[in-house]
């Protein structure tokens, strides 16, 4: 086994176990960054840009834990019971020529 595969397998050996997976791959793709042959502006262009995707993900992580107001569940579950209400009475007439639209 080459050097690259060992590390290809521990890499995905720590990623099928971290805990939150986002934040171990921000961090590998930093100390890639830091291991590659980058002058100083590079290498701090390329921490600017992961250090960008860190906050972008924090914002979706508060977005995706932060809890939906109860009106609006609500809302929505009255829509669609209207909707499948009416969704037969708007059919009724494209249907009008076959024999099985009378249950409609």
């Amino acid at each position: 086994m080459h050097d690259d595969e060992k590390d290809t397998d521990s890499l995905l050996t720590d990623l099928v176990s971290a805990r939150h997976k986002p934040s171990l791959v921000l961090y590998e793709l930093s100390c890639a960054i830091n291991d590659m042959p980058f002058d100083t502006v590079q290498r701090s262009t390329m921490d600017t840009a992961v250090s960008h995707l860190s906050d972008a993900l924090g914002d979706c992580e508060r977005i995706f834990h932060s809890p939906v107001p109860v009106v609006y569940t609500r809302f929505a579950a009255r829509f669609v019971e209207l909707f499948m209400l009416f969704v037969p009475l708007a059919l009724y007439d494209e249907f009008g020529g076959y024999w099985n639209h009378w249950p409609l």
